[in-house]
């Protein structure tokens, strides 16, 4: 099992597969018997927030403040809840 931060980008069943040949996992191409799982927390938590929403349980500000309706705005909350937002410009930097 792996555990890593975030795929930034790459994709899940290519890295998995791409570390359990490095790492010699599962025996030869002919064997192939092996299993590589592979948790990218950041991308575990956008999961949850867009599930959330789509079931309609998504909260703007807690779980007492309104539903979100906009699909943007889950998006929004769902890359802040995996800490992948951009940082904010300082006024007057370009």
């Amino acid at each position: 099992m792996i555990t890593i931060e975030s795929l930034k980008g790459e994709d899940v069943s290519l890295l998995a597969t791409n570390w359990g040949q490095k790492w010699g996992i599962g025996g030869t191409a002919k064997d192939d018997n092996g299993v590589v799982i592979l948790l990218a927390k950041a991308e575990k938590k956008i999961a949850k927030v867009m599930t959330e929403y789509s079931k309609g349980e998504l909260h703007s500000g807690s779980k007492k403040g309104p539903i979100v309706t906009n699909p943007a705005q889950a998006r929004a909350i769902a890359m802040s809840e995996a800490g992948m937002t951009k940082p904010k410009k300082k006024p007057g930097k370009k």
